[in-house]
């Protein structure tokens, strides 16, 4: 499979296709305050949730790494709230902070279950899916480190696991063997200008 790319600036109507949403769309559908670039990525999420209702079959997957990831970062906003208002009163090393006062507390508890049913609120099309063993552990490591975390690493695969279109507001992706819909218009420019590239060939 090729890298292809599908520009929402023109067309913004979801595909009859399941869908793979990167973990920075995530944050502000469960409720971290969105940047104004990303209010038209929340449109188009909400678009594609409602035709995933309309039609079964398609789902929005997502897997236990990236759930991982986007909690520990929801967390990490609260955490620094709560230690940032007393670090003047307790001058205590931040993992210890984080472990024995942070989460013990209600001021973890409470946005920690405010997240948690903003998720499962989207349950009826979200779809759980895992990398599994379908790939050595040696091969799944061989990649460009200089362009990809680990996080973007397992998306990735995911997304080609499941040949779901991913969407995504970075250039990370660029290139990659997957369909990647975005806004970005860096991107979009990118791949515009290799085609022509390539049909002058």
């Amino acid at each position: 499979m090729a890298y292809d790319l599908i520009d929402l600036n023109y067309s913004s109507a979801p595909k009859d296709r399941c869908y793979f949403f990167d973990s920075n769309i995530l944050l502000p559908i469960l409720g971290l305050p969105a940047k104004p670039e990303m209010e038209v990525y929340l449109k188009y999420f909400k678009a594609v949730y409602e035709n995933c209702l309309i039609k079964p079959e398609l789902k929005i997957y997502t897997s236990t790494n990236q759930l991982s990831e986007v909690f520990n970062i929801l967390m990490n906003v609260e955490f620094k709230k709560m230690y940032d208002d007393n670090q003047k009163k307790i001058h205590t090393d931040p993992k210890k902070f984080y472990k024995n006062i942070f989460r013990p507390s209600d001021q973890y508890l409470r946005p920690f279950k405010i997240y948690k049913e903003e998720l499962l609120n989207f349950n009826d099309v979200f779809e759980l899916i895992d990398l599994g063993a379908e790939e050595p552990l040696n091969m799944l490591l061989e990649f460009n480190v200089k362009k990809l975390d680990l996080n973007d690493l397992f998306i990735l695969k995911c997304v080609q696991k499941t040949k779901a279109i991913l969407v995504s507001n970075d250039n990370d992706f660029y290139g990659e063997d997957i369909t990647h819909a975005t806004f970005l218009r860096t991107t979009i420019k990118t791949f515009k200008d290799s085609v022509k590239v390539i049909a002058k060939k």
